[in-house]
């Protein structure tokens, strides 16, 4: 009676430990270690749903807020040379105004075609404890991009990306990688020019405007208002001795 007593809680005891367990693992807490790997997010959901997963891995709102405006910046900058790259290319406008090389903006687009938004604003909240600023962790990624290196790799495997990192850079030369910098300056020139191109054309109109209206005064002068006079008619004789000699019809 004892014995089988003894085996009913015994029973009992590994039904209440694997119930215990089996929560632990679903909540991600108890027995089971949430990994790095495991606590990656999805990034190509939509932001709704991406900012969504970014609150529930306990991202403050303000970091993801801060994150968000901070990406939306720079590929709003990125956009900017890329549309004044274009308006370049099918303007009438002096090629003074577009002095830089073709070849070097294209290289903006490149990197604009290649960055993810999502992952960016990831990578900025969840590395800010690696790096000072916002601006030292996108530059990272900016590297990344242009050496063609996952970026994914300094989260997961650090010492391996700054393997690859170090051997492609041994290939190129450090300082013509694209930065924060070059990108706002780059953005800010193309500004100047656009400022200075509306300036020629708005130059340009009035001079046209003035060239038509004198043209105009040349052409049709105006005529001073003067007085009219009825001019009379002359006398034709025949006709004078026909009124006053009537038989001579």
């Amino acid at each position: 009676m004892i014995t089988k007593a003894k085996s009913g809680v015994t029973i009992f005891l590994i039904l209440i430990h694997m119930l215990l367990f089996s929560s632990g693992c679903q909540n991600g807490t108890g027995y089971e270690k949430k990994t790095e790997h495991n606590s990656y997010i999805s990034t190509n959901d939509n932001q709704s749903d991406f900012f969504n997963q970014l609150e529930y891995e306990d991202f403050s709102e303000k970091d993801i807020e801060s994150a968000n405006i901070y990406v939306k910046r720079i590929i709003f900058q990125l956009n900017e040379i890329d549309t004044f790259r274009n308006l370049g290319a099918h303007s009438d406008i002096s090629d003074d105004f577009f002095s830089y090389s073709s070849d070097d903006v294209s290289r903006y687009s490149q990197i604009l075609a290649k960055i993810d938004e999502n992952k960016a604003v990831y990578y900025l909240i969840k590395l800010k404890d690696h790096f000072s600023t916002q601006d030292e962790i996108f530059n990272e990624y900016l590297v990344s991009l242009q050496l063609d290196i996952d970026f994914d790799m300094y989260i997961n495997d650090k010492d391996l990306y700054h393997d690859q990192k170090v051997q492609k850079l041994s290939e190129i030369t450090e300082s013509s990688l694209i930065t924060i910098n070059h990108i706002e300056q780059k953005a800010f020139e193309n500004l100047q020019r656009l400022n200075e191109s509306n300036k020629t054309i708005h130059h340009i109109g009035d001079q046209n405007v003035n060239n038509t209206h004198r043209n105009m005064d040349l052409n049709s002068p105006q005529q001073p208002n003067l007085p009219h006079i009825d001019i009379p008619k002359p006398i034709d004789p025949n006709e004078e001795l026909r009124n006053k000699f009537p038989s001579i019809n």
